[in-house]
C-alpha cells in the first residue's frame, strides 16, 4: 500500500470542492463531532460549486476538516476550509510519512474537547467572530475563528 501511494501520479479532472461538500454533508448526518480528512494536491479543475459557497457550508457545519496536501500547488481553499472548521492543513512535499501524518491527525482529533454555548444579544445572521482562551493553564487551543448564522446553502 505504501509503495502504491508513493507511486501515485495525479491525472485527469478533480472535483475537490464538490467532494468536500459531499463529505461535509455526510459528516453532518453522523451523531457527535465528525472528522473529514481530505487528501489532495489542492487543485480543483471540475467542481460545479464555488469554493466560497462550500466554505460558507463549512462555517455552518460541525464537521472538523483536516487536510493533507501533497505537491507544490498553493492550497488556499484547503487552508481556509481547515481554518474555518477548526481543523488543520498539513502541506507535504512527499508522501513518505503519510501514515505518521494521518495517525497524528487522529491523535489530535481524539484529544479535542467540545465547548458549546448559546449566544445572546447578537444578530441572527452573518459571521460572528469567536475567540477561545484558557485561563490559568498552558495548552494548545485549536478552535474555529467564528460561526456563520442565518440561512444559506450553496
Amino acid at each position: 500500500l505504501r509503495k502504491a501511494i508513493a507511486n501515485v501520479v495525479g491525472e485527469g479532472e478533480t472535483s475537490l470542492v464538490d467532494g468536500v461538500y459531499a463529505g461535509i454533508t455526510v459528516g453532518e448526518s453522523d451523531a457527535g463531532r465528525a472528522l473529514l480528512m481530505v487528501f489532495s494536491d489542492g487543485l480543483d479543475t471540475l467542481s460545479w460549486l464555488s469554493s466560497a459557497a462550500v466554505l460558507d457550508t463549512a462555517k455552518r457545519s460541525d464537521v472538523v476538516v483536516y487536510a493533507v496536501s501533497v505537491g507544490k500547488v498553493k492550497a488556499e481553499f484547503l487552508r481556509d476550509l481547515t481554518s474555518f472548521s477548526g481543523g488543520r492543513l498539513f502541506e507535504l512535499e512527499k508522501t513518505a510519512n503519510l501514515s505518521a501524518t494521518f495517525l497524528s491527525i487522529l491523535e489530535e482529533f481524539r484529544q479535542r474537547y467540545l465547548v458549546s454555548y448559546t449566544p445572546r444579544g447578537v444578530s441572527r445572521d452573518g459571521w460572528h467572530r469567536l475567540e477561545v482562551r484558557l485561563k490559568g493553564r498552558r495548552a494548545t487551543i485549536k478552535a474555529r475563528p467564528g460561526y456563520l448564522a442565518g440561512p444559506g446553502q450553496p
